[in-house]
């Protein structure tokens, strides 16, 4: 964590998210984030996935399907974001496991993809 990042109670955040056409439709998500006053919580606050941008680069040029690998994933945003509409499976990597579990089971999909969590000793 870095040293200018307050330690607060983690909090609940909806995403209405306007969609990607064609690819996704309008939809509400909600994300719970760490106690962390960080960029990632910033975004989520202002009704953004956290670099949105990227993600819908990604969404607009990767295959879909196969298994995605969000490393050093925080709370998990990118991995539900390509479990929501990219990947069959999901590797989620983050040391100390910091990834938000509670994120993946709000955002489940229809298609039941597999979330693989995993956490390096040190």
């Amino acid at each position: 964590m870095a040293n200018n990042e307050k330690i607060g109670e983690p909090e609940t955040l909806q995403i209405d998210y306007p969609g990607l056409w064609p690819m996704i439709e309008p939809c509400r998500i909600e994300m719970t984030t760490s106690g962390a006053q960080d960029t990632i919580r910033s975004a989520l606050r202002t009704g953004r996935f956290y670099e949105q941008e990227i993600l819908e680069h990604v969404t607009r040029n990767a295959p879909r399907g196969g298994v995605y690998v969000d490393v050093g994933a925080n709370i998990g945003t990118h991995a539900v974001w390509f479990g929501r509409w990219l990947a069959s499976n999901i590797c989620v990597v983050e040391k100390g496991c910091r990834v938000k579990y509670e994120n993946w089971n709000l955002t489940e999909t229809e298609n039941n993809r597999e979330f693989t969590p995993w956490s390096p000793s040190s």
